[in-house]
């Protein structure tokens, strides 16, 4: 019989060799085919140009259905095609023995001069007479020189809150020929406040299109507006100058300058209980301090101040001040009706203006993406008086102020005699009876409001007379363990997400404890077996750490309805 299977093996692997060799006479290779760019010595961004491939075929076999794929790098375009199209395609045909084939890709490089660009072709085709499918790979390099077009934005680095200044946008053809279609378009961040241009925009208040620039030709255009915000933040202007090309728009100069803001001679600023960085609680009362000053040598006469509130967590219903409110916009307001002092502020002079407000005791969570609850404030300051050598129609001051909302983490604790559900059977007598053990099974249940939580650990320490069976359950990846050194039971928890617990199921772990009471405690009503259940986790919101307790848990078992409702006493 063994003689017999050895033979047998050997013969399938004959065969199977044969088969192998077989396939691999019947296969055709692949035939020769040689794949060569060709591109110009000098590539400008910006400039249209050609990129020659040609596809040879040195075999004695018919290259069927080629096909040439070409890839193309972020920077470079078709001619004609979006610019984030990627892959470029041209079919071949045929290609005979010896034969050559030869095809133009017009393309553009965007917004990157001075940089080296990689393009891959992949060539596929059949051989004649077989159905299998090859491939050819081959890569080039073009370097691209200066772009085209040069841009140049001008701002000031500087400027005061409410103050008109210039835009300044400067282009020039560098290179050779004359360019045509051309555009220009501003993004302006959404602050800024438009006042005019020295040619007017063709679409919106930032959109020109310019037409053609001859060889060596240099243009400007200049756009005017102001900024209103804090001191010292920062906004980007962007000038994007481009050209259109068989209905494709191509960026090709790309320029972006920040501006920052200046003091301005109102100033004003925000805190919330005597802080710039309060973290808020559920149910509290917040009190908005908004705090001015005139810091010009010029009196500012007829101040208003407003105060804007936003956040779905503000309660207004408890909202005090001595301004004037406004429900529709969430605005206080204050000024020289309600506030004298505000009719005229002499240099140098300051002052404060108050407003309280409570949070809502919970959270309006519905989905799992409410979550990371903030109160925002923001304060306006202005005048109709201008210092002198000012452009702008007003002194005006903004400040902002936002406020987290710390989360809410809350842990359960029942225990339960009588518990199929829970998969764990509980055996001794209920009532409990002195030197008798009897088995409970503890429910450790965790809800989390509002905020991602880490590192939260829950945790009870089992008191004399207890022990911790080692029978666990978990809807999480992690259970209860005993630290038998301590006595202590706990469950850690690496994350909580969310909402977890309030739009869907709780965190829960299981453990079983086995108690037995001591004569000591024959009659009495309760003998606590598990101390006060505790959970601490880090809000990641807020970076604030939360803390609950649930009570201790004992024999009487008020959360289990059949042993609640007979006699609960320890028996002697």
């Amino acid at each position: 019989m063994i003689r017999a299977f050895l033979i047998g093996g050997i013969s399938v692997l004959v065969l199977a060799a044969i088969g192998v060799g077989a396939y691999f006479l019947i296969m055709p290779a692949s035939a020769a085919v040689e794949v060569e760019f060709a591109s110009p010595d000098e590539i400008y961004a910006g400039q249209p140009f050609n990129l020659g491939v040609s596809v040879s075929n040195y075999s004695d076999k018919i290259l069927e259905n080629g096909k040439i794929a070409l890839m193309l790098p972020d920077g470079v375009s078709v001619v004609g095609k979006s610019m984030d199209q990627r892959v470029a395609e041209q079919l071949l045909g045929d290609l005979g023995p010896g034969s050559l084939n030869q095809q133009t890709f017009r393309l553009i490089v965007v917004d990157t001069p001075q940089s080296v660009k990689r393009l891959k072709a992949k060539v596929t085709y059949r051989l004649g007479g077989s159905s299998g499918q090859f491939e050819e790979l081959a890569e080039t390099d073009l370097t691209v020189g200066r772009s085209s077009i040069d841009l140049v934005l001008t701002l000031p680095e500087k400027v005061p809150s409410g103050e008109d200044f210039e835009i300044g946008v400067e282009y020039r053809n560098l290179s050779g020929q004359d360019l045509k279609d051309l555009f220009l378009k501003l993004d302006y961040p959404p602050v800024f406040q438009f006042k005019g241009a020295s040619e007017e925009p063709d679409r919106a208040n930032n959109f020109w299109n310019l037409g053609a620039l001859k060889a060596g030709e240099k243009k400007a255009i200049i756009s005017s507006g102001n900024l209103v915000g804090p001191p010292q933040s920062r906004f980007s202007f962007q000038a994007t100058l481009g050209m259109e090309l068989q209905g494709q728009k191509y960026n090709l100069n790309v320029q972006t300058v920040e501006v920052a803001m200046a003091a301005s001679p109102l100033q004003i600023g925000i805190t919330v209980n005597g802080n710039t960085d309060h973290r808020a609680e559920l149910g509290e009362r917040l009190r908005y301090s908004f705090r001015y000053k005139n810091d010009s040598g010029t009196a500012m006469s007829y101040v208003t101040v407003r105060a804007t509130l936003t956040g779905e967590m503000f309660d207004f219903a408890g909202l005090r001040g001595n301004g004037t409110w406004s429900s529709l916009s969430n605005t206080m307001t204050w000024d020289a009706a309600n506030r004298g002092e505000l009719a005229n502020l002499g240099p140098g002079a300051e002052g404060e203006l108050t407003l309280e407000v409570p949070v809502k005791k919970s959270f309006p969570i519905q989905r799992m993406s409410d979550k990371n609850f903030t109160l925002k404030a923001n304060a306006r300051i202005e005048s109709p008086t201008v210092p002198p050598g000012t452009a702008a129609d007003k002194t005006i001051s903004v400040a902002r102020l936002e406020t987290r909302i710390i989360g809410d983490l809350i842990v359960d604790a029942k225990a339960l005699f009588r518990d199929a559900a829970s998969g764990i059977l509980n055996s001794g007598p209920y009532p409990p009876r002195v030197n008798s053990p009897t088995q409970y099974t503890v429910h450790w249940t965790v809800k989390n409001y509002a905020n991602d939580i880490a590192e939260a650990r829950v945790s009870a320490l089992l008191r004399s007379g207890a022990r911790f069976t080692g029978a666990v359950k978990s809807n999480t990846v992690t259970k209860p363990t005993l630290n038998s050194a301590s006595g202590e039971v706990y469950w850690e928890l690496p994350s909580i997400p969310a909402g977890r617990g309030v739009i869907n199921t709780p965190m829960e772990a299981v453990f079983q404890v086995e108690y037995t009471p001591s004569s000591r405690e024959a009659g009495d009503t309760r003998a606590v077996f598990l101390g006060e259940t505790r959970i601490q986790g880090k809000d990641t919101f807020t970076e604030t750490v939360l803390r609950d307790t649930a009570e201790e848990l004992g024999t009487d078992l008020p959360f289990d309805p059949q042993a609640a409702s007979g006699k609960r006493d320890i028996q002697p």
